[in-house]
């Protein structure tokens, strides 16, 4: 099965504010916030975006069912960076007000998978944007993201990683 998805997130992301993408970005400054957070753009940015779990089940199934043609695997529905982060301050029960860094870009304004031919194969995530974030927030707050972790986009850890490889 070829699976091309959408913006995953979930647990052991990578939540690196210089190399993360949106979610695990938003989820630290988010769990790190105590006052505002501080957001790119005006927020009106779309993304579709899809719980690591829905990935696993995805690639599960579409293995189980022999389905060999290329899908996009997502919700299929756009979330705005408004959304998102006003989902995340709600779940993390913080008081926080959104300040908009409108000098830096917003991206692109939607990028939406079509699912169509995915859901017709009888496919569908199940793991609410709320639910998802949650899990996703406290998993950050309980446990230590980085010790131990490789980022594969730092240099230093290439260089790490190059030095276990030749002992």
């Amino acid at each position: 099965s070829i699976m091309k998805p959408v913006n995953i997130y979930g647990k052991y992301d990578n939540f690196n504010l210089q190399t993360s993408t949106l979610v695990p970005s938003l989820v630290r400054k988010v769990a790190e916030a105590t006052d505002s957070v501080e957001v790119w753009g005006d927020g009106s940015a779309g993304r579709d975006i899809i719980h690591a779990r829905d990935v696993a089940r995805a690639a599960i199934f579409l293995t189980e069912n022999k389905i060999t043609e290329p899908l996009n695997i997502g919700n299929g529905k756009c979330v705005t960076v408004k959304e998102l982060i006003e989902t995340l301050i709600k779940v993390s029960g913080k008081d926080l007000t959104i300040e908009h860094d409108l000098t830096k870009p917003k991206g692109d304004s939607f990028r939406v998978a079509d699912i169509t031919k995915l859901k017709g194969h009888g496919f569908e995530s199940s793991v609410s944007l709320e639910d998802g974030l949650r899990e996703t927030l406290n998993w950050f707050i309980t446990n230590n993201p980085y010790e131990g972790r490789h980022d594969p986009f730092l240099k230093a850890d290439y260089t790490n990683l190059i030095g276990e490889l030749t002992k």
